[in-house]
């Protein structure tokens, strides 16, 4: 059978929640897809609850396929050796808590390939109730700035994409797994020619509070914040190796701002003031005249800037913004 979409589904201690997501895979309305489990050495049962799942849908069983990494890698090294897997012409990702609508692959395959696009993107159906609406890109250059920004969705499960644009020679592949997915999704929105973006909410995505984004112990939070720094380092680099950093600097700044607020929480503490006050010192004199930035954030920045988070602590609290 000729694969029309590879999923790659990375698996590592979700047995809570594999047995859910495998289903919803499996029971996509589209017959012609490759199913790539890649086990990064799991401390759990999560591949046997898959396997066990997979007894139930015996049309699934030739095209589904498992892979145990040699050692626990991180998500951005599994994904790549998804990709590498893949036989399908369009890939797509999932990650093992998540789950997905039934029609997912088939409308957004059917879409892809009647306008011949090389990206098609969907929406998210998010469980802790947060609404997002479309935002249309007229072109790659709004694209990429919509990712910067998070007016477009970074995340690559919600981008069904044509494989060569994987194969592009030189596509970094980041190994630190906090904002990985944007250095994917940047990558994937200037090599694509021609792209489509879906308003569907095929996506459920599972918010859970013990994920990589939702750590809040001291050392996590910093060994985070160096992924996230290493991620948008190379993001710089690679929008200033195609020339068009300078058109992206203020959706850029965001971003770096984002790496600050990662040790906003601990920035009390006068080694990681330190820290903060090093982290991209060049958008300190610009912060204030960002449009992009929103009032809140400003406020945020120059209470750690002078010293006033305990007195305005609430401000930091506050998730209107």
């Amino acid at each position: 059978m000729e694969v029309k979409v590879s999923v790659v589904i990375p698996v590592f201690n979700v047995s809570s929640y594999i047995e859910n997501c495998a289903r919803s895979l499996f029971e996509q309305t589209l017959n012609e897809v490759e199913y790539i489990f890649i086990d990064d050495c799991s401390p759990d049962n999560s591949i046997d609850i898959v396997k066990k799942v997979l007894h139930d849908y015996p049309l699934r069983v030739a095209n589904t396929r498992f892979y145990k990494m040699p050692q626990n890698s991180g998500l951005p090294t599994v994904r790549k050796k998804g990709i590498e897997l893949a036989t399908g012409e369009y890939i797509i990702h999932c990650d093992s808590d998540d789950t997905v609508k039934p029609d997912m692959l088939d409308v957004m395959y059917r879409v892809a390939t009647e306008g011949n696009y090389d990206l098609v993107t969907c929406e998210i159906d998010w469980s802790n109730g947060y609404v997002s609406d479309l935002y249309e890109c007229k072109d790659k250059l709004d694209l990429i700035k919509s990712i910067l920004t998070g007016r477009v969705i970074e995340s690559v499960c919600t981008k069904l994409v044509r494989k060569s644009i994987y194969d592009t020679s030189g596509f970094i592949y980041t190994r630190d797994n906090v904002n990985e997915d944007c250095v994917f999704s940047i990558q994937i929105a200037y090599y694509c020619h021609t792209f489509k973006q879906l308003p569907n909410k095929f996506y459920n995505y599972y918010m859970r509070t013990d994920s990589i984004s939702h750590v809040v112990e001291e050392e996590k939070m910093i060994n985070n914040y160096h992924q996230f720094k290493r991620n948008v380092d190379l993001i710089e680099s690679f929008l200033e190796s195609i020339s068009i950093k300078k058109e992206v600097e203020k959706e850029l700044d965001i971003k770096k701002l984002a790496c600050k607020n990662y040790i906003t929480p601990i920035v009390h503490k006068r080694k990681y003031k330190k820290l903060w006050n090093n982290t991209y010192k060049e958008i300190k004199g610009i912060i204030l005249f960002n449009n992009l930035i929103s009032i809140r954030k400003r406020i945020i920045y120059y209470c750690i800037k002078f010293n006033l988070y305990k007195t305005l602590r609430p401000i930091f609290t506050n998730s209107n913004d």
